[in-house]
């Protein structure tokens, strides 16, 4: 019976020791995703920018008497996209990116643009 005692022991340390590697190797991938959440709301959020300051230029090459109505339209936009963007990057997280697509509309004139964002991307990185 007493050679059964260290190996109890050795059992239990090493259930213990792997249950210890589990629960660390889940947190990994937790922060992991949650970081790559991070990355990917900075990413969309600086195509938001983007998207803004091009609105902002066709806003200036338009008639003059459009420009404040457009001006107003294009912040309208981007506080919209800044206010849905997590929920985008939330809903992408399984999915692996973020696609947007904004139609701007200066007199006669219509943009479209399409941006498509990996959900794990660095900064600054497509």
């Amino acid at each position: 019976m007493r050679t059964s005692i260290p190996t109890l022991c050795s059992l239990a340390l090493a259930c213990a020791l792997a249950l210890s590697g589990a629960a660390h190797a889940q947190n990994d991938a937790a922060k992991a995703e949650s970081e790559g959440r991070q990355a990917g709301l900075k990413t969309l959020q600086k195509e938001i920018g983007a998207a803004y300051d091009e609105a902002k230029r066709a806003c200036a090459r338009g008639p003059a008497n459009e420009r404040s109505a457009c001006l107003q339209k294009a912040r309208q936009t981007r506080q919209e996209d800044m206010k849905a963007a997590p929920a985008q990057v939330q809903a992408a997280g399984g999915m692996g990116s973020v696609t947007t697509t904004r139609t701007t509309t200066v007199g006669d004139t219509s943009t479209t643009s399409v941006t498509t964002t990996p959900a794990t991307a660095e900064p600054g990185v497509r």
